[in-house]
C-alpha cells in the first residue's frame, strides 16, 4: 500500500491510499437488478438499463452479477448474501444498481407524515429503499466497513397519494413543463406507470416541515436517485433510463483515458447533462435532474479500470 497526494474536484489537496492487495483481482462487487423487462407491466427500454449498468461496472472493474425480473423473496435471499460475504478482502467496493417501478408509501407516524421510498419487485410487492440501504449498515455488514458503497435507484419516488391520473394531469409530481409542439413528440415514458385510486375528497394534508422521508444515508454510502423525492423519474421506450444511459456514456468517456478519475465527476456530469435535457410527457417538456445523498469519507477515485483509490 501505498500513500499518494491528490487533488479533490474541490480544490482541496489531501492523501490517498493506494489500495492494492495480492488477493484483489478486482475493485469491487456490483449486484444489478432490473424489473419488469417483460410481462404485463414491461418497462420498454428496461434491457438497455440492464446492458448498460453490466458494461459500465464492468469497465469501472469490477466483477458483476446480473439479474432480471427479481421477486422480493430472491432479493432478500441476495442481500442477505452479499452482506454476509466472507471474502470482502477482495474487494475494494460493493455497488448495487436495481431499474424498476417505485413510489414513496405514506405513514402516520407519531402525528407526522412520514414517507418511505419502495421499489416495486417482480411479484408486484414493493420492498423499503431503507431495508435495501440496512443491509450494508456497518453493523450489518462488517466486511464492508471503510469501503464505498455505491448505489444506484432507477425508479420514481411519487407519493401514493399524488400519483393518480387526475394528478398526473395536473403536473404533480414534475418540474413545471413547457409546453410541447405535438409534431415532434419523441417516445419517452414515465418510470411509474402504475394508476392508483384517487385519494379521498377529504384528505388533509401536514404541512411540509412535518413530512420526513426515511431513506437512512449510512458511513462509507453514496446513493444516486434518478429524481429527487415527490418526482417521477423518465425513461425513454427504446434507449432506457437516461440516469443509467447517461452514466454508462460518462464511463465510456472515462474508459478511453488513462488519467484517474474521480466518481463524483462522473456524476456530475451525469447531473449537468440531464440538466440539459426536456423530457415530453402529455403536452408539455418537463425537467428531472438526479439526486445524490452521501457519506463518502475519502476520494472513490479510477485509474483505468485497474487500480481504484478510496
Amino acid at each position: 500500500m501505498t500513500i499518494r497526494n491528490y487533488t479533490t474536484i474541490s480544490g482541496l489537496t489531501g492523501f490517498i491510499k493506494e489500495m492494492e492487495s495480492p488477493k484483489r483481482t478486482c475493485q469491487g462487487l456490483a449486484l444489478v437488478i432490473t424489473n419488469y423487462a417483460c410481462g404485463k407491466k414491461i418497462r420498454n427500454g428496461a434491457d438497455n438499463d440492464h446492458k448498460n449498468m453490466e458494461k459500465s461496472f464492468k469497465h469501472l472493474g469490477f466483477d458483476v452479477i446480473c439479474y432480471k425480473n427479481v421477486t422480493k423473496s430472491k432479493l432478500t435471499d441476495l442481500l442477505d448474501e452479499c452482506s454476509k460475504k466472507t471474502d470482502w478482502n477482495k474487494y475494494n467496493s460493493f455497488a448495487l444498481a436495481i431499474s424498476s417501478h417505485g413510489l414513496e408509501i405514506e405513514k402516520k407516524e407519531n402525528g407526522k407524515t412520514v414517507k418511505h421510498h419502495a421499489i416495486r419487485m417482480f411479484d408486484d410487492v414493493t420492498f423499503d429503499t431503507k431495508d435495501v440501504l440496512g443491509y450494508f449498515s456497518d453493523k450489518e455488514c462488517t466486511g464492508l466497513i471503510d469501503k464505498a458503497k455505491i448505489f444506484f435507484i432507477q425508479a420514481c419516488r411519487i407519493p401514493e397519494s399524488k400519483s393518480t391520473t387526475a394528478h398526473k394531469s395536473l403536473g404533480i409530481g414534475l418540474d413545471p413543463g413547457t409546453d410541447l409542439d405535438t409534431t415532434n413528440i419523441k417516445d419517452s415514458s414515465v418510470e411509474d406507470q402504475h394508476e392508483i385510486d384517487a385519494p379521498k375528497p377529504n384528505i388533509i394534508y401536514p404541512p411540509a416541515h412535518l413530512e420526513v422521508t426515511v431513506v437512512p444515508c449510512y458511513n462509507d454510502m453514496l446513493i444516486m436517485f434518478a429524481c429527487p423525492e415527490d418526482y417521477y423519474a423518465f425513461r425513454n421506450a427504446q434507449g432506457g433510463s437516461h440516469m443509467l444511459r447517461l452514466f454508462s456514456e460518462s464511463v465510456d468517456a472515462w474508459h478511453k483515458k488513462s488519467d484517474p478519475t474521480n466518481l463524483m465527476e462522473m456524476l456530475r456530469d451525469v447531473t449537468y447533462n440531464m440538466s440539459r435535457m426536456e423530457f415530453p410527457y402529455g403536452l408539455k417538456k418537463y425537467k428531472i435532474v438526479p439526486n445524490i445523498v452521501h457519506k463518502l469519507k475519502k476520494d472513490v477515485i479510477f485509474n483505468g479500470g485497474n487500480i481504484m483509490y478510496t
